[in-house]
């Protein structure tokens, strides 16, 4: 069954590794553009009638990123493109990842919420779960804070369970991870990246969390501003991580 016919182009060489469906690549790609359809006001937005204390909140002269300025407009620009009613985009009304955390912490934690999904509106075609997101500023404490526990989501709505009734897993895993970072470079997620020395089936590990298998289903996104317009810059978190170990 086809989904959508959007343009199958190929992903560019700085994703290659992954292994999504000419599905998922379509789609994939129309949320990119989408980002590109959000305008520099969104980006920047301006604080001149606020009652923020500067003291309290780092404000880079009358303007800053805001995350949810930036994220109400790019679900704007996202539905306006999808264009149907056959796939939803939303805020995940929050899903518990006990199959997840009970494997790899040994700590069942509370419900979910990533900050953008797209899914199809029933379970019966292949990928029927799409696109999770989550959306960083880009402050470098904001990121520090944040990463770890935002990729860890990332990968536990995307990675495949163990074919094994007690993962009570109750969704098909999301085709595609996005991390989204509203300004600077893949150097401050690379900087904050703790890639461990302890490996699994011969795999590095991220946080002692992430292998890379399932890395390479995570697509890091950054965008900002350059003379009025947004621009948009991807790579996989699997060549981020390797670029690291290379450099050390």
């Amino acid at each position: 069954m086809e989904i959508y016919k959007y343009p199958k182009k190929k992903i560019t060489t700085s994703m290659e590794g992954f292994s999504f469906s000419d599905n998922a690549v379509s789609f994939i790609n129309l949320f990119l553009a989408s980002i590109k359809k959000v305008k520099s006001q969104y980006l920047n937005f301006n604080f001149k009638e606020t009652s923020y204390n500067p003291e309290c909140v780092k404000i880079k002269g009358s303007q800053d990123h805001v995350e949810r300025v930036f994220a109400y407009e790019l679900y704007h620009q996202w539905s306006i493109l999808l264009n149907t009613d056959d796939w939803i985009l939303n805020g995940e009304a929050g899903k518990y990842l006990q199959w997840f955390y009970k494997n790899r912490r040994n700590t069942y934690l509370n419900q979910k919420f990533p900050d953008l999904v797209q899914y199809y509106k029933d379970n019966s075609i292949e990928d029927s779960h799409m696109i999770v997101c989550e959306i960083k500023r880009d402050y470098d404490d904001n990121i520090k804070n944040g990463i770890e526990d935002d990729l860890i989501k990332l990968v536990g709505f995307t990675c495949s369970p163990k074919n094994d009734k007690s993962d009570g897993r109750f969704f098909s895993p999301y085709a595609c991870g996005i991390f989204l970072v509203i300004g600077h470079d893949f150097s401050v997620i690379q900087k904050h990246l703790i890639v461990t020395h302890k490996y699994r089936n011969g795999e590095w590990e991220i946080f002692n969390e992430i292998s890379s298998d399932e890395a390479k289903k995570i697509i890091c996104v950054l965008c900002d501003e350059k003379d009025g317009k947004i621009i948009v810059q991807y790579q996989s978190l699997y060549n981020i991580v390797e670029g690291k170990l290379n450099n050390h």
